[in-house]
């Protein structure tokens, strides 16, 4: 029950920070961008969701800000993940600074970039929120399965192939 619930606000917060999105025939709602390009985990009272940014779904999630056309840059230069989260376990959580992408044999660290409460040395409290990204400069390959990992946790990625294409920029 916890979980559901944890989960629950998690999609809600994802709702009221992207709710603006423009709606067009390129855009996908928050549900769908987390069905299509995320991967989300429920453990003991917290929420983690890890969506891939990419064309369609910076574009979906950011279609009003101003600044889209250059995280949509971004993405296509770079491998980058939004990660949302909520914290309804029993104490404050911190969360992990060590990112990493694996993707066959090869692994490759990622930083975190802040936007709330993402830092090494932050205290989420129960219910609380934090949000930020983890990036790295090296691109993947789309086109074969990676996860990306933090501490304990992984998040599966594998892509169909529109969904490569429009990664792509095809």
């Amino acid at each position: 029950m916890m979980k559901r619930l944890a989960f629950l606000i998690t999609l809600a917060f994802l709702f009221s920070t992207f709710g603006a999105a423009a709606q067009g025939p390129e855009t996908l709602s928050a549900e769908q961008v987390v069905a299509e390009y995320g991967s989300v985990i429920q453990d003991e009272g917290l929420s983690i969701i890890v969506i891939h940014l990419n064309n369609q779904s910076v574009a979906s999630l950011y279609g009003t800000a101003p600044n889209m056309q250059a995280l949509r840059t971004q993405a296509r230069q770079m491998t980058m993940f939004l990660v949302q989260g909520t914290n309804q376990r029993s104490g404050t959580f911190q969360p992990n600074p060590y990112w990493q992408i694996h993707q066959g044999t090869e692994s490759i660290r990622a930083r975190m970039v802040n936007i709330s409460n993402f830092e090494a040395n932050s205290r989420v409290p129960v219910g609380a929120r934090f949000s930020g990204l983890v990036v790295t400069d090296q691109l993947i390959d789309p086109r074969t399965e990676f996860s990306v990992t933090n501490g304990e946790y992984q998040f599966d990625f594998s892509f169909s192939t529109s969904q490569i294409e429009i990664i792509e920029g095809s």
